[in-house]
């Protein structure tokens, strides 16, 4: 996401999980000033509906501060669960089809 001048100010990113064969490991990133204007809201139903398009049925966050911040992002995009191993804290969200709305021209269409 970018201002009108063109100064980046969040950011997401989706890559096959090293670990979970039909998952993407996802991660994002929002300028401290630009958080609570749901940047990070709309990015994550984007980002998921990309990965259920490109065939993921889950998305795995590994967050590197706060795991509640990024659990309530990924709530409203499935099913998620936290999980706890000897190497942190990770989040895994199962997909449905409705994750597709997340995508802006899905919501375009289904708007007109």
């Amino acid at each position: 996401a970018a201002t009108y001048a063109g100064t980046v100010v969040a950011t997401a990113v989706a890559d096959p999980d090293a670990h979970h064969e039909d998952a993407a490991a996802i991660g994002l990133l929002v300028e401290d000033a630009w958080q609570g204007w749901h940047l990070g809201r709309e990015l994550m139903s984007h980002l998921a509906g990309a990965a259920l398009v490109c065939g993921y049925r889950e998305l795995i966050a590994y967050p590197a501060t706060s795991s509640k911040a990024a659990q309530r992002l990924m709530i409203d995009v499935g099913s998620t669960r936290i999980v706890v191993d000897p190497n942190g804290t990770h989040l895994h969200t199962y997909l449905t089809e409705a994750a597709a709305l997340g995508l802006g021209p899905v919501r375009e269409r289904l708007a007109s």
